[in-house]
């Protein structure tokens, strides 16, 4: 998003934390990012949001300083309009930064609730995000268009299916799960001992 399109907003979300394992690193992600938004032109707000709680958890007006907000003491965010009660004001979010890792913010779902509200956002939209993270669904979805991708497999199975596919699989290969992001519960297993541990 460029300076010049971003610069009509004033009140800036920035949303972090997930419903998945990457949540830690996204709320790490989430604070870098809205420490670096221009201070003396934007409002910023911290949302933290994770299993469908929404919390504000800091805040910073343009040309103050940062404000967090104790736990216990954290304002729910209003998902009907976007906007949270702050000190009897209520403020309502005119943008959102979508820094969540994993679901939903990368499975389409936080894309889809603010294009329904129509609050502008960052990244892509519902569909290129969800197709995006399912990894079987994408595969099926580039290789007809001509998009060279490695070989793959999907596999659905149960613990006591381990051991034939030990003795089919080829390694060395990679294991990962369908809808996982980043690299997070990825296995590299090179020998059949490794791939038996990494199903």
């Amino acid at each position: 998003m460029s300076l010049n399109k971003m610069s009509k907003y004033q009140s800036i979300a920035v949303i972090y934390g997930s419903d998945s394992s990457e949540w830690e690193v996204s709320c790490r992600s989430g604070e870098f990012t809205a420490s670096r938004i221009d201070e003396f032109r934007y409002d910023v707000y911290e949302i933290f949001a994770r299993f469908g709680e929404w919390k504000l958890v800091a805040m910073r007006k343009a040309n103050s300083m940062r404000q967090p907000f104790p736990e216990g003491a954290q304002p729910v965010v209003d998902k009907s309009d976007f906007s949270v009660m702050v000190l009897g004001e209520k403020i309502k979010f005119d943008f959102a930064y979508i820094m969540q890792h994993g679901a939903p913010g990368e499975t389409g779902l936080v894309q889809g609730y603010l294009e329904m509200i129509g609050v502008p956002y960052t990244g892509s939209g519902p569909l290129a995000s969800a197709l995006a993270m399912d990894k079987a669904m994408a595969k099926r979805v580039l290789e007809p268009q001509g998009l060279r991708t490695p070989a793959w497999q999907e596999l659905f199975y149960e613990e006591k299916d381990i051991p034939k596919l030990v003795e089919t699989l080829p390694v060395p290969c990679a294991v990962k799960i369908i809808n996982g992001g980043s690299s997070l519960g990825v296995e590299l297993p090179e020998t059949k001992e490794e791939l038996k541990l990494a199903l």
